[in-house]
């Protein structure tokens, strides 16, 4: 065995074997600089579309050039949890800081859109397992029933890049090329990595092990045609035609022969016995419901902000800032909470109430609706979230070994993600199947919107509001199904030591089982 214990030089830990404030926040701060340059890319990019569309001559494949990255991000989750949980955090994260800092700059110097594309894939390969390895490293070094004290600062991360992201992407766009939307992430990229060299000193016991490289394979070969299926449907693709059906018989055919796979593996990537739980269960039915509920009700408030409202792209993005608060403010209040309490069912049941009422006031928004109130929607719904995400991933965490945490919590997040992919399919056809193509390409495009009389414009807008109240209207029943199963969710003990301690080289790492009040 080869471990690597703490530094000898180390503050005494506050209580037995426990990491002290201190140590804590300094992990944190290596956990914090690679999520950042994950989370800021989400909200950047989007400013350069049209920049990039001109630049290439290719304003009809666009879409591509976000699928590829949610693509391979979705993908990569459940292989890095298990990766990190055989080969260690730091090394794990690290390795992810670098794939995405090196497709970054792939995708600032991209000579076509083909390869731009293709770029965002390996951008997303270490965007998705930074996302992943952020909250298992969280799960490592803080015990569940103190992680309130340090949730905000996880939040904080992506309030923090809703805010920036747009003014800095509208910036660079202005005043220099789009492909500095890119080449922005190398210094960014190089100090995360810095960071976590030093910050992240986590102990670490390494076990011989064989990774289960075909079970990796076949549900990358899965999330590929569930994703791949999911935006065809968005482009107006029928659910018939036959690119649809092919895809998504890849992904019933891949997700069966990766079950197969895991029940026989060694080493599976991820282990079927952790759905034997009834924690495991329930949890993975709502992160799924809230995936689907918030991607459909949040992704398109820009949309609305800028077509509907009329404020421009970078006001819009700026305007997204009500979300995140509200999910900031929530999830730390809520955090606080669990570890006064030591309680966290409730929560999520509350979440998903509050989400369902928020989603029902955006399906009545239109045209004259008052800003502030949009914005009060918007909050509340933040919320909501703030209220639930969290809460599923510590739930998870508490329950399973810690030799399993990173496979676990990359399952929980996989699977939220694929709930919100499901969604991309579900309304983007709704979208596709109520908005004429042209009419389309009028929203999208701003400057050629203004260029037609204000009766065509308005008859535009009012059709894409409708449109909006449709999808909007689908999101409530999904929150309040949500609502229902949460009431399941075993309100076990938590957990009151972290996996990772300041325990002396060679000595064992690994916690006691939790007991449980539930089943």
């Amino acid at each position: 065995m080869n471990e690597i214990g703490a530094d000898s030089g180390s503050p005494q830990p506050d209580r037995a074997g426990a990491l002290t404030h201190r140590q804590i926040l300094t992990v944190f701060s290596g956990v914090m600089a690679g999520m950042f340059v994950a989370a800021i890319d989400q909200t950047i990019v989007t400013t350069a579309a049209k920049e990039i569309g001109g630049d290439f001559g290719n304003f009809t494949d666009l879409a591509w050039m976000f699928t590829s990255y949610s693509l391979a991000s979705t993908a990569v989750m459940p292989l890095a949890g298990k990766l990190s949980d055989l080969y260690g955090r730091k090394l794990a994260f690290q390795a992810a800081i670098v794939i995405f800092t090196g497709g970054s700059l792939l995708c600032g110097v991209a000579p076509s859109f083909g390869s731009l594309i293709a770029f965002r894939g390996v951008q997303g390969i270490g965007g998705g397992a930074l996302i992943v390895l952020a909250f298992a490293i969280v799960g490592d070094i803080v015990s569940p029933a103190e992680r309130g004290r340090y949730q905000g600062l996880v939040g904080s991360v992506f309030a923090v890049a809703s805010v920036i992201g747009p003014l800095l992407g509208g910036m660079i766009v202005a005043n220099t090329s789009w492909r500095w939307i890119f080449l922005v992430n190398l210094p960014v990229g190089v100090a995360a990595l810095l960071i976590t060299n030093r910050a992240l000193d986590l102990p670490f016991a390494r076990r011989d092990h064989r990774i289960d490289w075909l079970g990796a394979a076949l549900v990358v070969v899965s999330a590929s045609g569930f994703v791949v299926a999911a935006a065809l449907i968005g482009e107006r693709h029928a659910w018939s035609s036959p690119a649809v059906l092919a895809c998504g018989a890849i992904a019933v055919v891949g997700a069966f022969a990766f079950v197969a796979q895991e029940r026989r593996a060694e080493e599976p990537v991820l282990p079927l016995r952790l759905f034997e739980s009834r924690t495991m269960q329930t949890t993975s039915v709502v992160a799924f419901l809230l995936g689907m509920g918030m991607f459909g009700a949040i992704v398109y408030l820009p949309q609305y902000l800028q077509v509907v409202k009329e404020l421009v792209a970078t006001n819009a993005g700026l305007r997204m800032i009500p979300v995140m608060g509200g999910i900031l403010i929530a999830s730390t209040t809520s955090g606080r909470l669990i570890a006064r309490w030591g309680r966290y069912r409730m929560f999520p049941i509350v979440g998903l109430a509050i989400q369902s009422v928020a989603y029902l006031g955006f399906a009545q928004m239109g045209r004259s609706t008052p800003l502030v109130l949009v914005f009060a929607l918007m909050t509340t719904a933040g919320m909501g979230i703030g209220m639930v995400s969290p809460v599923l991933v510590l739930a998870v965490q508490n329950e399973v070994a810690p030799s399993d945490l990173g496979a676990a919590t990359s399952a929980t997040t996989f699977i939220r993600q694929m709930g919100a992919t499901l969604s991309t399919a579900v309304f983007g056809a709704i979208i596709a199947g109520r908005i004429p193509l042209e009419t389309k390409f009028l929203l999208d495009d701003p400057d050629r919107l203004e260029a037609v009389d204000r009766a065509a414009q308005l008859a535009a807008i009012d059709l894409f509001m409708d449109t909006l109240r449709v999808v909007w209207w689908c999101t409530v029943p999904v929150a309040v199904i949500g609502c229902i199963v949460a009431w399941r969710i075993p309100e076990n003990a938590l957990r009151r030591s972290a996996n990772v301690t300041n325990a002396p080289s060679g000595a064992p790492t690994a916690v006691p089982e939790p007991t449980f009040q539930g089943d």
